[in-house]
């Protein structure tokens, strides 16, 4: 069977977007006559016995999910590679090393940060609508670590960025970052930002925030500085109070408010853009109420989620446990 194209995260001759690939194999490979590297194995197995297999590194740990410092990250091919038949792959490597910012780094974004406390499809579907509208190939999902707005997340952050993970694991072009989470304090939205763009200098990056967080945006830290580094693309309902809006919030928009993506599109950053997208009444809070009653959630959150809640025992009591009462 033959496979399909690889997604557009990968660029050309073996590149992730301006980041060169590197794939590490362990001692003793050999390459096939297709470049294909591999290692003889015996034993028993899907592939029977004394076949040849692609291996990873031995000195890392083979699941996605395991992040490293400096924003780097493992991912087995499987997860990016949008093949047709992956089976080859699924009991062995190759592994993929790589920085996160360079995974994306040939093109623009999408950008959609939250608790995902837990991840559902009203975040789901309001980012790819977005993105679908302005014609941008990628998303990047950026679970925040220490929220500065709000109170402390339910669930901890190990969870949050292992729900948001299998939440997309099928979605070769949406990306998770845990850089948020990776970086001590709070998580300050411009200081992700910064880090983006300074390694993404031209490329068009616009963040998704609905109409209850656009209100008070002007309260974020350093609010005017974000509105340099990307676009906003704010979602939800329409006719909102512009009137009530403060004074700083208000002459921004007026200055910066734009009605259609290709105006958007033409500058890496600056303008807003209001966009309805489909109004699905689900929240996270919701979602944890259903599960502390003991009812389910099904069809609120992809299944791949749940079943991570519920292998994990998540969400059990209506709210988190005070620090000295958590469980180690």
């Amino acid at each position: 069977m033959a496979a399909a194209q690889a997604p557009s995260f990968f660029g050309a001759n073996g590149r992730i977007g301006n980041g060169k690939v590197r794939i590490h194999y362990p001692a003793g490979s050999t390459q096939d006559e297709h470049g294909h590297t591999t290692q003889s194995r015996t034993g028993h197995g899907a592939q029977g016995i004394g076949q040849q297999r692609r291996q990873p590194q031995g000195e890392h740990r083979p699941l996605c999910k395991h992040f490293l410092p400096q924003r780097t990250f493992l991912c087995h091919l499987p997860s990016i590679l949008h093949s047709a038949d992956t089976s080859a792959f699924l009991n062995g490597g190759p592994w993929l090393y790589c920085s996160l910012m360079q995974c994306s780094e040939s093109g623009d974004l999408v950008l959609l940060g939250g608790t995902f406390d837990p991840i559902h499809y009203g975040h789901l579907r309001a980012v790819e609508e977005v993105r679908q509208a302005l014609g941008i190939a990628r998303i990047l999902l950026i679970p925040a670590g220490h929220p500065p707005h709000r109170q402390s997340p339910w669930a901890d952050a190990r969870h949050r960025l292992e729900m948001t993970r299998h939440a997309v694991a099928r979605h070769p072009h949406i990306a998770v970052s845990a850089v948020e989470i990776e970086r001590p304090g709070p998580s300050y939205t411009v200081e992700t930002l910064r880090a983006l763009r300074s390694e993404r200098p031209e490329a068009v990056l616009a963040m998704v925030i609905g109409m209850d967080a656009f209100l008070r945006f002007d309260t974020w830290h350093e609010w005017e500085e974000i509105l340099d580094l990307t676009h906003l693309v704010v979602t939800g309902r329409p006719g909102w109070p512009a009137a009530e809006l403060p004074e700083g919030l208000r002459q921004a928009l007026y200055q910066r408010r734009c009605d259609r993506g290709a105006v958007l599109r033409a500058q890496p950053a600056g303008k807003i853009l209001f966009h309805t997208v489909t109004a699905l009444e689900i929240s996270a809070t919701q979602i944890r109420s259903l599960l502390a009653r003991g009812r389910s959630p099904r069809f609120l959150l992809p299944d791949v989620v749940l079943d991570y809640i519920e292998a994990e025992g998540l969400y059990q009591s209506p709210s988190p446990l005070p620090k000295d009462q958590a469980p180690c």
